[in-house]
């Protein structure tokens, strides 16, 4: 069984809207999933798979800790905080998915979740959402994460406008995640399919991410001054 964990030490980040997508998506390919939902603030992630279930989709296992076996899949979404709940899960699972929003505090919010996998920097793959590259700050924290975390061998797998909507067109086959190319999505729809076989992505695959989340280094260096700042 393989552990995948949304963990950010910020709220309102889409951390519970990308575990949703991620679970949905598995269980639309018929993979055996189980879901805990640590987030003892709000129960979100129960009432986004129930409406899903509601809706004619299959319905996760819902339980209170990660099962010794039976399943193929699980999927646990965390507190917006750095409790022992949240590091237990970080320090446990398999694969880690870190939300980023487009700001400093977030940024920096992202720092404890990393240092807890310390060493398994090749099992964290960081999302960007509510991704805008027409604002200056954006820009400015895409770049700062994409040069930072591909010294240390983590991947930006997608960079997504609004996450609620990419899971929305997901579902229901609309045009997705305006604003942003398709392309820019990719990485996270490589990720769910991974899932659903209980694999990791090959390097291949990652390539292709890091090659996609790439900035516009003639953009940046107009406005911050040089590349390396």
């Amino acid at each position: 069984m393989r552990t995948v964990v949304f963990a950010s030490n910020k709220g309102g980040v889409g951390k519970t809207t990308l575990a949703t997508i991620y679970a949905e998506g598995a269980l639309l390919a018929d993979v055996k999933v189980c879901c805990v939902d640590l987030d003892v603030y709000q129960h979100n992630f129960q009432g986004n798979l129930h409406y899903f279930s509601e809706a004619g989709g299959p319905s996760p296992a819902w339980l209170d800790c990660i099962p010794d076996g039976g399943f193929d899949l699980c999927v646990i979404d965390t507190p917006p905080s750095l409790g022992e709940l949240t590091l237990n899960a970080v320090s446990s699972a398999d694969y880690v998915i870190a939300p980023l929003a487009p700001n400093r505090d977030a940024l920096k919010g992202l720092q404890p979740i990393l240092q807890e996998r310390k060493g398994r920097f090749d099992s964290v793959g960081v999302v960007l959402n509510m991704f805008d590259d027409r604002r200056v700050t954006d820009l400015w924290v895409h770049y700062t994460a994409w040069k930072n975390f591909e010294d240390i061998g983590i991947t930006i797998i997608a960079m997504l406008k609004e996450s609620a909507a990419v899971r929305r067109n997901l579902l229901f086959g609309d045009n997705w995640n305006k604003g942003l190319h398709p392309a820019a999505v990719k990485g996270y729809l490589d990720f769910i399919k991974c899932a659903t076989k209980g694999e990791s992505m090959d390097e291949k695959q990652r390539q292709e991410c890091v090659r996609r989340s790439q900035p516009n280094l003639r953009r940046v260096e107009k406005l911050f001054g040089t590349e390396e700042q």
